[in-house]
């Protein structure tokens, strides 16, 4: 299933089709183009398919930076509309990549080019018509196989020594996200079993572990990324490549050791690759180098041994405060089951702890973590307004279903065990499998589907919850008091997202005549879900066991208040792109009970695809008249995950940033700050407000 090019529907032009991820992109051209096939392999770079269109000019819709190469293959420089307008080369043969966009596009031309920055495009204008080839691959990545074991910890050491061969490259590179593929899957058998297609790469480099679950989980991740052979020991776990030894048990704790070795070893990757297949002037490149006692292009020409020799020399203190803020943790109770997983938090490069199930016997209501929410600067006022009304109030008493993680100095957190994790993401292997099933188009219109069953909530307070969808460009339905069979009949029509207000008890959703149980249920079509009901969590997990992608519940009683700020935050985060997760762990920064919601199923998975493919927060504050500071902080995503790099569009920077990085401008002018949000999408925090469009707020 290969990239499929067709002209354009009313506007000339083409799309390009991705059938896998189900994702399009469109290229602009002044007239009607026909495309025909062409050749995929007379591209210097891998692509999965290609056509030639003949014209003068093409335009992508999308602002993103462009890389130039040569026609050897050769770098020759990267195009960032943020600091260059246009730029011209000579009679040649040319490859253009666009990058950040929802395919992997590059463009080939035998002819003078010139590209050019627009308000919010770039464009490619070539001397006169031409044979433009246009290759497009995919950034889908399936398992290349299912690796069977039979629990045994031995058996969980062998699959990890083949979570390398997803690796597309094993020099600085494997950085870029497009060089690493997924991790073979695991699933439980009678015996061990690996598929021909499957061979570990002969890396040099093992990782020496003692022979039980606890202490092999964590490794997942780092043994992925560094194609590393999984073997026991009853000595000190250490890491080995070639000559090269390193103690696993150094200052950190043992978890803590292996994490900071995967931030450690990726980071410097992200930096030294900088003098690799793609090169780019990076920001974090400039605060490190001079705090870095080698040279940058050997250690790219040196061997994947000594490049960790050379990176572990460096302590890890000296370049800390400019490692990306790494997305996830995940806590897991080291059952051999849970083996399941491990592919699919090492694709994701999570850090991996192993957890004990704490069930914790009282009410969370006022938990440690509310305390630490008030530390952080709520006003009473603030607190007061928190706990006026709450939805309603059920009969349940699952507190011993909660479970309390230790904090995690990520932006997420997941949890893979028994219970329900207070302020985290439960992951099940059924709902992460279902990443191959579905991806999120690259239109940002979703349609939202809002039950409200609770007669403290007047119909007046639910629209105006959603009276920002005329902002963002998406179709919201809301539906009163209704009954059994219509709830159930919502739930297996297709929708975005469900966005349920009312009340959950033992039997289920309450209706107008009766509960609907959502176990029972033949199938859900709606791809996520917000359950607004007091402790809705057994529910949402029932809505996730018949087909749904993810979504949000409520370990205990939520106050009215919270449920707008929280609701309508979460829905317009998603329409714009960001995750489940991630949408949540922003919006309930709107309020002190936001510590009650939790993510279920696949949190990494969006609705719809963010512009510019960086799912990006821009944070503003006025400090005096024509004055402002502006904080803007990127999230990794499915198409740009950790080692992938942004560029800022306006406000004078000049490089790129690596994605989870913030960038901070300070004393921006007004008509700087008006540039840049002409060019990025919403949403913007203004002086602590979310805001949903901001073309009028400046006026």
């Amino acid at each position: 299933m290969e990239p499929q090019f067709t002209p354009l529907l009313g506007d000339p032009g083409i799309e390009i089709y991705d059938p896998i991820e189900k994702v399009r992109f469109e290229l602009q051209t002044p007239r009607p183009v026909e495309p025909t096939p062409a050749d995929a392999d007379s591209f210097y770079y891998p692509i999965d398919s290609a056509v030639t269109i003949e014209t003068d000019e093409i335009v992508s819709p999308v602002l993103a930076s462009v890389t130039v190469y040569s026609g050897d293959g050769e770098f020759v420089r990267n195009f960032t509309p943020n600091t260059d307008t246009e730029t011209r080369y000579d009679k040649g043969r040319w490859y253009l990549q666009i990058n950040g966009v929802s395919i992997v596009v590059y463009l080939s031309v035998s002819s003078p080019v010139t590209i050019r920055t627009e308000q919010k495009s770039i464009s490619f204008s070539f001397a006169e018509t031409s044979h433009v080839r246009i290759g497009a691959r995919s950034y889908h990545e399936s398992p290349q196989g299912t690796i069977t074991v039979s629990g045994s910890v031995q058996d969980t050491m062998r699959a990890l020594s083949t979570f390398g061969s997803a690796l597309k490259m094993m020099t600085p590179d494997r950085a870029h996200p497009t060089l690493r593929g997924h991790p073979p899957l695991i699933e439980l058998g009678d015996e061990f079993h690996v598929p021909d297609s499957i061979s570990r790469p002969d890396t040099d480099v093992r990782l020496e572990l003692p022979l039980t679950h606890r202490k092999v989980f964590p490794a997942a991740s780092l043994a992925y990324y560094l194609g590393a052979e999984v073997v026991p020991t009853s000595g000190t776990p250490k890491l080995v490549a070639g000559n090269f030894e390193y103690s696993l048990l150094s200052d950190c704790t043992y978890e803590e050791t292996i994490h900071r070795i995967l931030k450690q070893i990726l980071f410097l990757d992200c930096i030294i690759n900088t003098d690799g297949i793609i090169q780019s002037t990076l920001h974090e490149r400039n605060q490190v180098e001079s705090l870095l006692d080698f040279e940058f292009a050997e250690v790219y020409e040196s061997s994947h041994t000594e490049q960790l020799e050379t990176y572990l020399s460096v302590p890890y203190d000296t370049i800390s405060e400019y490692v990306p803020t790494w997305p996830l943790t995940t806590d897991l109770t080291p059952f051999s089951e849970h083996a399941a997983v491990l592919p699919f938090l090492a694709y994701d490069l999570s850090l991996i702890r192993s957890a004990p199930v704490r069930s914790v016997e009282q009410t969370v209501s006022q938990p440690q973590m509310l305390d630490d929410f008030y530390r952080t600067g709520f006003s009473q006022q603030e607190r007061t307004a928190d706990t006026d009304i709450f939805r309603g109030t059920g009969s349940q008493d699952n507190t011993e279903k909660i479970v309390h993680t230790d904090p995690v100095e990520t932006t997420e957190h997941a949890w893979i065990g028994d219970g329900f994790p207070l302020g985290a993401n439960k992951l099940t292997v059924d709902a992460l499998k279902r990443r191959f099933e579905y991806a999120a188009p690259n239109k940002s219109n979703i349609n939202i589907r809002v039950v409200c069953n609770e007669n403290n909530m007047s119909g007046e307070i639910v629209e105006k919850m959603y009276e920002f969808h005329d902002l963002i460009d998406c179709e919201v339905k809301i539906y009163h008091n209704r009954t059994v069979s219509e709830i159930r009949d919502i739930l297996e029509t297709p929708a975005d997202l469900f966005h349920y207000i009312g009340h959950v008890d033992k039997d289920g959703f309450l209706c107008e005549d009766g509960s609907l149980d959502a176990s029972t249920l033949d199938n859900v079509a709606i791809k996520a879900f917000f359950l607004n009901a007091c402790s809705s969590y057994e529910q949402g997990m029932s809505l996730i066991e018949k087909g749904s992608i993810g979504g949000v519940v409520t370990l205990a009683d939520v106050p009215n208040t919270t449920a707008t700020r929280v609701g309508q935050t979460f829905a317009g985060l998603l329409n714009a792109g960001f995750s489940l997760r991630t949408a949540l762990s922003i919006a309930r920064r709107e309020t002190v009970s936001g510590y009650r919601y939790i993510t279920l199923g696949n949190g990494s998975s969006s609705l719809v695809q963010p512009d510019g493919g960086v799912s990006l927060l821009s944070s503003i504050k006025t400090t005096g008249e024509n004055s402002y500071n502006v904080e803007i902080m990127t999230y990794p995503n499915t198409l740009c995950r950790l080692g992938s790099t942004y560029a800022v569009n306006v406000l004078g920077t000049s490089s790129r940033t690596l994605v989870s990085n913030g960038a901070s401008f300070e004393n921006i002018s007004l008509e700087k700050l008006k540039s840049y949000l002409n060019i990025e999408s919403e949403p913007i925090i203004i002086d602590g407000q979310i805001l949903w469009q901001t073309t009028e707020y400046f006026e």
